[in-house]
């Protein structure tokens, strides 16, 4: 398959949620107008879809963690494992919320944890690539 046949990729399941992943991690899964054409016709599709209650995206793995590799070099060994430690914990949450939100799109208390969780991973490997060498 060619990147421009697979830039955005959709799953459903039986509670009635569309999974959109963006399928870029080479390039941070960065929005073109190739995706954004694809995502705006599958959203056109979604939103008259039967069954079809909630719609997450998310981008493909390995994006954001290329920060932390870009850093490791930097930094020492306690603090890189320090934040392969917490890393890990963050996507267990990820992890662990997305399951429960997609049994049950309809709960906002688990779309809110999601959004959270997310968040907090961004919000690391943000302050990641700002800290200065010799961490």
């Amino acid at each position: 398959m060619s990147e421009a046949e697979d830039v955005v990729l959709l799953n459903t399941t039986r509670a009635g949620v569309a999974v959109v992943t963006l399928n870029r991690p080479k390039v941070h899964n960065a929005f073109n107008p190739d995706v954004i054409a694809k995502l705006s016709d599958m959203f056109e599709t979604l939103r008259t879809a039967d069954g079809v209650s909630v719609v997450l995206v998310e981008g493909a793995e390995g994006a954001l963690e290329a920060v932390l590799a870009t850093q490791s070099g930097r930094l020492e060994p306690a603090t890189i494992t320090v934040i392969e430690r917490n890393l890990a914990l963050i996507d267990r949450a990820i992890t662990e919320s997305r399951a429960a939100f997609i049994q049950d799109p309809a709960s906002r208390f688990l779309a809110a944890q999601l959004t959270r969780s997310y968040g907090s991973k961004l919000s690391m490997l943000r302050d990641l690539a700002m800290l200065p060498s010799g961490t």
